[in-house]
């Protein structure tokens, strides 16, 4: 284990992006959360029904986040209005609330020098009741970049309260955008990001259409839900849109030029399958026992009733 120090050791491990997460505490969640839905006694088919509930209310909720970060705004309550509104508009709202505490904590740092190398202003702070600990931070006009000791930003993926007092000392009104991961955006699931990757034929390039697909349709979901003739309108343009793409999926696939008589044609039935041959050596009947079984004679000689095992005819 000691060898193999750089891959556990939180010294070794603070320039890494682990957003959060600990070793098993992913996998623990996720169990704790199927354990609400699931039993012990539930059948193969119980559980893969439990599962997909599990993924319908995991895909619910996140759709639910996603909206309230994109049509909410929430309020602001530190001195750093302007870049504590563009962090609003830029972050989800659960990675704004660890953001805006690093906001808030700019108010304990003391500046203890400043200087300027070539268009690089560096910056050397100290954090209030810790004078001892100067932590380094630095701004490059000509490149944007933003950069500091305390490592916040290589670990968890959002800066630090170092970095927003170079902010506020540089008098900026927003992040720059290369300290904005990706991740954490509202727009993070946007299409648009995925474009370059739209036209691979491999198995990759399927995955991420179907992902942009599903990412775009819920809006349209969510609009169709509301009333009944908004429903009805979606589920006929659906129905319509389906239909012409299996039109085309079957005439790509096939080679043949398919037609509305025959898109029902040639679907697949379900049927039980196949009982295939038990391992071992084959079951033989048992054969039934050899000979003819004697039968009892009861009858009546004079005035006594008798009992007569008699011979195999």
């Amino acid at each position: 284990m000691y060898d193999k120090k750089e891959m556990w050791a939180s010294a070794y491990l603070r320039d890494k992006v682990c957003v959060g997460y600990r070793t098993t505490s992913r996998c623990e969640g996720i169990n704790a959360y199927v354990n609400k839905f699931s039993k012990a006694t539930h059948t193969i088919l119980e559980l893969v029904q439990c599962l997909e509930m599990v993924a319908r209310e995991y895909r619910n909720k996140e759709m639910l986040l996603q909206f309230q970060s994109i049509n909410s705004v929430p309020v602001m309550t530190t001195c750093l209005r302007s870049i504590e509104r563009h962090v609003a508009s830029v972050y989800t709202r659960e990675v704004f609330g660890d953001v805006k505490k690093e906001i808030d904590g700019v108010g304990a740092l003391i500046l203890i020098s400043k200087r300027r190398i070539m268009n690089t202003m560096v910056y050397t702070l100290e954090e209030y009741e810790e004078p001892d600990l100067h932590i380094m931070s630095s701004f490059g006009w000509s490149t944007g970049k933003l950069s500091c000791q305390y490592n916040l930003w290589k670990k968890h993926g959002y800066p630090c309260k170092h970095m927003f007092f170079v902010m506020k000392a540089e008098h900026l009104k927003e992040m720059p955008n290369k300290i904005v991961l990706r991740r954490w955006r509202t727009d993070a699931k946007s299409p648009e990001h995925y474009r370059e990757s739209w036209g691979d034929i491999s198995e990759r390039g399927v995955i991420l259409r179907h992902g942009a697909l599903h990412s775009v349709s819920q809006w349209m979901f969510f609009l169709g839900a509301q009333r009944l003739s908004m429903f009805q309108k979606t589920m006929c343009g659906i129905k319509l849109l389906g239909k012409d793409l299996e039109l085309e999926y079957r005439a790509f696939h096939t080679g043949v030029r398919w037609s509305d008589k025959n898109v029902g044609e040639g679907n697949p039935v379900v049927r039980d399958p196949v009982v295939a041959k038990a391992k071992g050596a084959p079951k033989i009947a048992k054969k039934k026992t050899l000979g003819k079984r004697r039968r009892w004679y009861t009858g009546r000689i004079g005035s006594t009733n008798v009992k007569v095992l008699m011979p195999p005819a």
